[in-house]
């Protein structure tokens, strides 16, 4: 989970706090027993190691490498003396802009919080320098909420490999932050596929209409005799029907080029194709029967 993450999580938390809480019932929690440490991570034994007194909130200055750890403890206690569970119980390393939050862990004996830099380097971007320490606990039963700067740690962090950088985006330290509008999304299209010149297009289109002039000018040169076209009847609706089709079925091929898709135009060449077919039978057999007429007369 990200830092926003875990700031609108405990804000949520918070809110339904002081939704189910009276504020009668919150007391002053005592905190003791603060300790922080520098744990040498080969030898197992502390480098450095101090105590805090709450009341005096004093700041203390330390420092370590990757090698080592970081421990902290603390306990939270009521007026009567028991241990007492926050709803919020964070570590906080600030580096300029940017921070990272860390959670405690509960047990009987208090809160504890291990660090282990080198398995943070990542999370930490490589960041050698001076970081800022805070512990921040609150509850709703808790009069005396707060944010206590523990003091400063001097990190002292390996170089980047070689293709990683260390150079980290600020992050945003209010916690209304994650509430406020975000930036425009733009989308970005494809790039539209270069098209031929529009006199290239006009040259084709201009030879894509020759063959059908052409095939008029050998209906003229060959003096295609229109006469035994049908008149009247079934066969002139026939023959209507079939030149219709056709012509359907060519303008169809028309609009499959410019807007159809392939199932809309499969759907309706089936229905003109079988029109077509029909009417043709039609007519044919109208010009079979004629034919034979002829002959026989």
């Amino acid at each position: 989970m990200g830092l926003r993450g875990f700031l609108a999580a405990a804000l949520l938390i918070c809110l339904w706090s002081l939704i189910q809480a009276d504020p009668k019932d919150a007391s002053t929690i005592l905190v003791s027993d603060v300790a922080i440490s520098i744990w040498d991570t080969d030898t197992g034994s502390p480098d450095y190691k101090t105590e805090l007194k709450f009341e005096e909130k004093k700041s203390v200055g330390m420092s370590a490498n990757h090698l080592q750890k970081l421990k902290i403890s603390f306990k939270l206690t009521t007026p009567e003396g028991a241990l007492f569970s926050a709803h919020q119980v964070f570590f906080r390393l600030r580096y300029g802009k940017s921070e990272r939050l860390f959670l405690f862990k509960s047990s009987k004996k208090g809160y504890a919080l291990q660090l282990d830099f080198l398995g943070l380097v990542e999370e930490l971007h490589y960041l050698s320098g001076q970081y800022d320490m805070d512990l921040i606990v609150g509850d709703a039963k808790m009069a005396n909420s707060f944010l206590w700067n523990l003091g400063s740690l001097e990190l002292d962090l390996p170089e980047p490999p070689e293709g990683a950088s260390k150079k980290t985006p600020a992050l945003e330290t209010d916690p209304m932050a994650v509430f406020k509008p975000k930036a425009e999304v733009a989308h970005i299209f494809r790039t539209p596929e270069k098209r031929p010149p529009t006199a290239l297009s006009y040259t084709f289109l201009a030879f894509t209409i020759l063959p059908f002039l052409a095939f008029l000018v050998g209906m003229k040169l060959l003096n295609i005799n229109f006469g035994n076209a049908p008149t009247s009847g079934l066969p002139a609706l026939s023959a209507l029907a079939f030149h219709g089709g056709l012509a359907s079925i060519l303008g169809l091929y028309l609009l499959f080029w410019l807007k159809l898709n392939l199932f809309t135009t499969l759907q309706i060449l089936g229905f003109l194709g079988l029109l077509t077919t029909v009417a043709g039978y039609g007519i044919l057999s109208h010009l079979a029967d004629v034919s034979y007429k002829v002959k026989v007369a």
